[in-house]
């Protein structure tokens, strides 16, 4: 629900730019004779933006920012802003927005603009609930209040329940009058509802209501939907005048005038057309001359540059995208070292798939070095960077440290298609296996074992990979068996170490003995040597418990449990070609 509310937030934003473009154009328009028909066109163009998910990117773009707010912020920004593309805005608002909804502890919490957001969402849903029962209201009263109304000639009824002319009806509009309407002004008043049927506008003013229902919570929607009914009144009159002649002016505001009863409640109803406001209405009329020629091509450009403007998106900063580290890691456990600035202004970071820290921010650029300004640990780090072609390259001076990789001076940061986020796995959150590789993963063949008998030969080395159902676990665990005796532990994503040491095979049994010793869970005044062993079976490796000992983030991992020979998707990001894999040789049938 909070993904939908962002969505309409987003664009109901955008759309409330182009109300205020019209708003300008309107108060523009109304000291000239451009006839009032281009209104409507203007406020289409503020339907179709609400109406359309997408839309293209355009050099000439004068909406400032494709998305104020980003579910990934919302869910996991550790100082969440907004990117109103206003500079001036965004000083202003960000620095106690970010203050307001910061989570207490980035990693664990939850933010609290995630809950704030998934509140909205229900809200949002109430108040459409509202909306459209209105509508539904509205209709089913109208609709039974012209109920007894007699039809007097083709498309035209009349009633004495009927205080004032309209249109009514979605797919056989029809003019409804009050009973005993006869005289010049009636025929007035149907050259006017019937100038409403031509103009389809008994279908424009409720899909208006539609929009406006979703979108309830902005007012600038609301303002635009009252001032689209004002418009529609005033464009049917031009066209009737434009009709009838400049001699029908006054004949016809004495119509307008007689016709006005009670008008107010017809014209509240989403789905008829009343006089609406009729001192403007009149004003108008008499004032009507037939617009000339060239202000008519003038008008239709205004709107052709309008919707150009303002119905594209601003074309993506040439330094948004994927980066990779392209120097040397201090671990292979620790690449690909992965960088990714987004385009409304964040980044996101993580020093290989063995790192526990993900860090996260808000970059901008001045005369091409980009500022990284990393929130995601208890103080804020800067890391710069000089943009090229090729991608970006480390400013050493005036950065700080990352924590794992010692990045030197002017090492590059490679411009790569694939994408790196890091998803926080939080208590609850699901995890969904798939058989399905991620794109651009590495590839592995499961080979099937003859009669399950064959036995594994590790002595050019294998990988194998460990998934758990519990999220609580950090996702895959990964046992590299190198050739040259040595093994690589990734613990997951938790994990905060990734281990190293020797390993040996006698028969069925592979050994791994750590480096280093480790403190008795049971007696923390001993120290242990950490040897883990497992069993070679068909599958891969069965973790032996009763022999093993410090296999560290392992807290439900089982006697038996198996480490499957075949790809590590679930502890791996799409994209990071991490573990070079080989299949493993079998000796025996």
């Amino acid at each position: 629900m909070d993904a939908v509310f962002l969505k309409l937030l987003n664009l109901s934003v955008q759309a409330g730019w182009i109300v205020l473009a019209v708003l300008a154009l309107r108060l523009l328009l109304s000291r000239t004779h451009a006839p009032k028909s281009l209104r409507c066109v203007l406020w289409g163009l503020v339907g179709a933006r609400l109406l359309c998910p997408f839309s293209l990117e355009s050099v000439i773009s004068l909406m400032p920012a494709r998305e104020v707010i980003t579910t990934r912020t919302v869910r996991y920004g550790p100082a969440p802003t907004l990117h109103t593309g206003v500079p001036f805005l965004d000083d202003a608002v960000n620095p106690g927005f970010s203050r307001a909804f910061a989570p207490a502890a980035p990693v664990t919490s939850v933010n609290p603009l995630q809950v704030v957001c998934a509140i909205a969402g229900f809200v949002w849903l109430a108040g459409l609930t509202v909306m459209l029962g209105y509508f539904l209201f509205s209709t089913l009263s109208l609709r039974r209040r012209v109920a007894g109304a007699v039809e007097t000639e083709r498309g035209v009824r009349e009633a004495d329940s009927v205080p004032s002319p309209f249109v009514f009806g979605f797919f056989r509009p029809v003019v409804y009058l009050p009973a005993g309407m006869d005289g010049a002004s009636r025929g007035y008043v149907l050259a006017h509802e019937r100038a409403h049927i031509r103009r389809r506008d008994y279908l424009i003013k409720p899909l208006g209501f539609l929009l406006l229902a979703v979108y309830w919570f902005n007012p600038l929607l609301w303002l635009a939907y009252i001032l689209l009914c004002r418009d529609i009144e005033l464009a049917c009159d031009e066209k009737v005048l434009s009709e009838l002649g400049p001699g029908a002016k006054k004949p016809y505001s004495q119509a307008l005038l007689e016709a006005v009863t009670f008008h107010r409640h017809v014209a509240a109803c989403p789905v008829a057309f009343g006089e609406g406001r009729l001192k403007g209405r009149v004003k108008n009329v008499l004032r009507w001359k037939k617009p000339a020629l060239w202000v008519t091509a003038l008008s239709v450009v205004i709107c052709g540059v309008l919707a150009a403007c303002f119905l594209t998106d601003p074309k993506t900063p040439a330094y948004a995208g994927s980066y990779v580290y392209t120097g040397q890691a201090p671990d292979p456990l620790l690449e690909p070292f992965g960088i990714t600035l987004w385009e409304d202004g964040t980044f996101s970071y993580m020093e290989g798939p063995a790192s526990s820290y993900i860090g996260m921010g808000s970059w901008t650029e001045k005369d091409g070095v980009l500022t990284l300004t990393d929130t995601a640990g208890s103080t804020n780090r800067v890391f710069l960077f000089r943009w090229s072609e090729e991608g970006l390259r480390f400013v050493k001076e005036g950065s700080d440290r990352f924590i794992y990789t010692d990045v030197q001076d002017g090492e590059l940061f490679e411009v790569t298609d694939d994408s790196f986020t890091y998803t926080v796995v939080q208590e609850g959150d699901l995890i969904e296996t798939t058989d399905k590789p991620a794109a651009n993963s590495p590839q592995v063949t499961v080979d099937t074992f003859a009669g399950g008998q064959a036995a594994l030969d590790l002595a050019d080395g294998c990988q194998f990979v460990y998934r758990s159902g519990d999220p609580r676990d950090g996702g895959s665990r990964v046992i590299i068996l190198n050739p040259d005796g040595t093994f690589n532990y990734d613990g997951g994503s938790l994990a905060s170490v990734a281990w190293v040491g020797t390993w040996s095979q006698e028969g069925d049994v592979v050994t791994l003995r750590t480096t280093g010793y480790a403190f008795d869970r049971i007696d923390p005044d001993m120290e242990r040597e950490i040897v883990n062993r497992f069993r070679i079976v068909p599958e891969g490796l069965a973790y032996m418990e009763s022999e093993s000992y410090g296999l560290i983030y392992a807290p439900t991992l089982e006697d038996g449990a198996v480490f499957v020979r075949k790809d590590p998707y679930g502890g791996v990001p799409a994209g990071g070609d991490f573990y070079k894999f080989s299949d493993c040789p079998r000796r025996g049938n």
